[in-house]
């Protein structure tokens, strides 16, 4: 990559500027992701996730990075930031994964009992998702972590490479 080093943007706390140390003071930053190198690490964080086979929910640790999503059944271990992997690297670890290269779509889907479900299609796959229960201020937080997850997924569609043909 190039010299800029962007720290990883965790759904649960804010990213400090850059000249503060990591355990800096928290800033209240609600801002969307900045649109990054490929090879810089996006979002990460827990989500739940529905199987392509059996249609139950599940959680997933996800990473964004080199165009990609991936996740995993567990997070990674203290130390061992998934930012250092290689694409083949995380290919190996990862649970699954999705090519971002092509986002066609990012948007809610609520359902009965699932208010917070959202959906992400790129390369002619959906994936649905949805904030894990974070106890009884889940809507509140569930629907900050929604939100940013979205705009994580949103900023690497590439609409104005696209012909202006409304919305599809």
């Amino acid at each position: 990559g190039r010299g800029g080093s962007m720290r990883v943007r965790r759904d649960s706390t804010p990213m400090p500027p850059p000249d503060l140390p990591p355990e800096g003071e928290e800033d209240d930053e609600d801002g969307p992701p900045h649109a990054v190198d490929a090879d810089e690490p996006l979002w990460e964080g827990w989500l739940q996730k529905r199987g392509r086979i059996r249609k139950s929910w599940q959680p997933r640790y996800f990473f964004i990075k080199f165009r990609r999503v991936y996740y995993f059944k567990a997070a990674p271990p203290p130390g061992r930031p998934l930012d250092g992997f290689t694409p083949q690297e995380l290919e190996r670890a990862a649970t699954g994964s999705m090519s971002l290269v092509d986002v066609q779509d990012v948007g809610r889907c609520p359902k009965p009992g699932k208010p917070l479900r959202f959906s992400v299609t790129a390369g002619g796959r959906t994936l649905f998702l949805m904030p894990v229960d974070h106890g009884a201020d889940a809507g509140a937080q569930g629907e900050v972590v929604m939100q940013r997850w979205m705009l994580a997924f949103d900023s690497l569609r590439e609409d104005d490479d696209s012909s202006d043909d409304g919305e599809g």
